[in-house]
């Protein structure tokens, strides 16, 4: 199984991309900016404690597009084109559910690229390894999970919504 304790000995620095993204569950008052800056010092501050040295800034994507599907989000589309080179081995994100909150058809591609492309995901909490059936599975459920957290949500939403404009307010 591929551990937080081999990444040092596995893999380079310059073989991970970072993919930052802000989320709905991130603090609503913070810009994207100071989102993605604090996400970034987070992951920079675990990859001291796990890698010889830095990821390279040409590694680092920064989603500054919301979307829900990829076709949506660009930054991430480039994250699926660049693990398809021989040089990349590994993805890190903040955690599962930054890699988007997709469809099950879209959690079947994103899990399938990065299973044929031998793609590692690193979280601070938990590296998975795709081509493992076991974390494969695993990687899958966090990524269902966000989804299903996003549905409920908007479901929220548009009833207080509904609510306020039964009231005769509006947006």
């Amino acid at each position: 199984m591929y551990n937080n304790y081999n990444i040092r000995e596995e893999l380079k620095p310059e073989e991970i991309l970072m993919y930052l993204r802000k989320s709905r569950a991130d603090d609503p008052l913070e810009s994207m900016e100071e989102t993605l800056r604090n996400h970034e010092a987070m992951l920079d501050e675990y990859c001291e404690r796990t890698l010889p040295y830095p990821i390279p800034k040409e590694n680092r994507i920064k989603e500054v597009v919301s979307g829900e599907s990829i076709s949506d989000r660009y930054g991430f589309q480039q994250v699926l084109k660049m693990v398809e080179s021989e040089n990349i081995k590994a993805v890190m994100v903040k955690e599962i559910s930054r890699l988007g909150r997709p469809d099950k058809q879209e959690i079947g591609y994103i899990s399938k690229v990065f299973r044929y492309t031998n793609i590692r995901v690193i979280t601070p909490s938990r590296t998975f390894n795709i081509a493992d059936e076991f974390e494969r599975k695993m990687f899958e459920q966090e990524l269902e999970q966000g989804n299903f957290y996003l549905e409920y949500n908007k479901r929220i939403l548009k009833a207080g919504r509904d609510k306020e404009k039964k009231k005769g307010a509006f947006l």
